[in-house]
């Protein structure tokens, strides 16, 4: 049980992935609504699919890490490399996907003009 509570505590419990999702799509309709630029609009839509991409594949990943995590707690003989080696590749799933996001954030940020960004924001909700 202690790992399991140390597994929801470390992983947060949830990873905030559906939100993430929901505010792409958001800013993916205003992106279409609002930018005319062909070239500009379709810079923004591939940065955006890339980031959603990321996303849902950054949530297997987390789910898989849980659902590994949750077998040792079944287990009365608990193997501690193992229980660090998840907590590990946990981790650093989450810091390269966090990067990934950051970086594709910068990508759109770059694509548009500062009011554009500005307007895409409060037209998304973002």
């Amino acid at each position: 049980m202690l790992i399991a509570l140390f597994a929801f505590l470390f992983l947060g419990g949830g990873s905030g992935t559906s939100e993430l999702l929901a505010d792409l799509k958001d800013f993916e309709k205003a992106a279409k609504q609002q930018i005319v630029e062909p070239a500009q609009r379709e810079q923004l839509l591939a940065t955006i699919k890339l980031m959603r991409s990321a996303t849902k594949d950054y949530s297997k990943a987390r789910s898989k890490s849980a659902k590994a995590l949750a077998k040792f707690t079944k287990e009365h003989e608990q193997n501690t490399d193992a229980i660090n080696a998840i907590l590990q590749e946990a981790e650093e799933n989450t810091t390269r996907f966090q990067r990934l996001i950051l970086d594709q954030l910068d990508v759109l940020k770059a694509t548009v003009s500062k009011e554009q960004w500005e307007s895409l924001m409060l037209r998304s909700d973002v």
